[in-house]
């Protein structure tokens, strides 16, 4: 009979009338949008509650909400509605309105997701800032030696529990050497000459952990590129699933897991992982790689079961997104790990290939 909205407020009432052979019969149903508390409530023409969806008790609220007792509007609601506006098509309208959400939550998740990626990479940055020149470790290497050498060629002259001694070297030059308090000479010496080669042995190190921690920078930084590029919520969910991984995986320095429609895809984050991963896959699992250029390595561990096409398609993605460095098509080839053979490092030879069309 009637639609109306109640007090300007998000309630709707709907007048009806249920014609019989010799009475007719008038009810409404009322949709309160109000919240936690929404309510559909059934009352008759004298406004006596019929049904409703929620039952309210006076011992909740004043407002007794209950069959056969009498229907209480809600008070009006003193919000006042600035600039009411005319929709001509309301499905457009709320497509629009939807869009826009999702967009605006795509951008607060990636938002969210970046800082966390942006902390990881600048704490690396700080440690490899903080690693000391091969120069400098070489340099304490040599005065090691040099401190262990003349304690060694004095030790008869150094007393128990001595904090500072003057000892001769070898040109007999008088050197002051500062020493912890020490119980017995030959352990400390010792303790020194351990000291120096240690400094000898990550002076001839310091170049492989900083090639590894710039790897790793780099890596965080491609991550930071391909969140940026998401298009949507399911690209953001593939990157940080809420699959929990294993101890196993957690822990892993040099690849990356992620979870495609509940898949493992394991991709390498720097040389290292590429070769990690193609000696822990077994012969079904399938490898994949960009045609024809210099690309992370992905695996996806089969169980011999059958990879639907969507998820080879999305883990493409992933290798394409993670190795190039700007948006495009790409091929990228994939097939059994079987049918792949290893040169030299992360470097390889596949054969009996398919090849995937990626836009990103």
């Amino acid at each position: 009979m009637d639609v109306s909205l109640v007090n300007e407020d998000k309630i709707i009432k709907i007048q009806i009338q249920k014609l019989g052979k010799y009475k007719s019969q008038k009810s409404s149903l009322i949709f309160e949008f109000t919240g936690k508390f929404t309510n559909m409530i059934i009352v008759d023409e004298n406004e006596i509650v019929i049904e409703a969806l929620r039952h309210i008790d006076s011992s909740i609220s004043s407002r007794e909400l209950k069959p056969s007792l009498k229907y209480m509007p809600l008070p009006k609601n003193n919000i006042k509605y600035s600039n009411p506006q005319e929709i001509s098509d309301i499905r457009a309208y709320l497509e629009e309105e939807y869009q826009k959400r999702e967009a605006k939550e795509l951008e607060n998740t990636k938002k969210q997701q970046l800082d966390k990626i942006v902390k990881k990479r600048e704490k690396l940055q700080n440690i490899l800032f903080s690693l000391e020149h091969i120069s400098v470790l070489e340099e304490k290497s040599q005065k090691s030696y040099e401190i262990a050498n003349i304690l060694l060629l004095n030790r008869a002259k150094i007393k128990p529990y001595d904090k500072k001694a003057v000892l001769k070297d070898y040109d007999g030059n008088d050197v002051v050497i500062e020493l912890e308090a020490m119980g017995n000479i030959n352990k400390t010496i010792d303790e020194v000459f351990k000291k120096a080669k240690k400094f000898m042995n990550k002076s001839k190190n310091i170049h492989i952990e900083r090639e590894n921690l710039e790897s790793k920078i780099e890596f965080f930084k491609k991550f930071e590129s391909v969140i940026n590029m998401a298009k949507s919520k399911h690209e953001l969910a593939i990157l940080f699933p809420k699959i929990i991984k294993t101890k196993k995986e957690s822990v892993a320095e040099n690849y990356e897991v992620f979870f495609i429609k509940g898949y493992r895809v394991l991709l390498g984050k720097n040389e290292k992982g590429n070769i990690e991963l193609l000696r822990m896959a077994k012969a079904n699992d399938i490898w994949m790689h960009l045609k024809d250029r210099p690309s992370t390595h992905v695996i996806i561990p089969t169980n011999k079961s059958e990879i639907p096409l969507r998820v080879l398609e999305e883990a493409a993605r992933l290798c394409a997104s993670f190795s190039a460095d700007f948006g495009g098509n790409y091929l990228v080839d994939y097939t059994q790990r079987r049918n792949v053979k290893i040169k030299s490092g992360a470097s390889v030879e596949y054969k009996f290939y398919k090849t995937i069309h990626i836009s990103i």
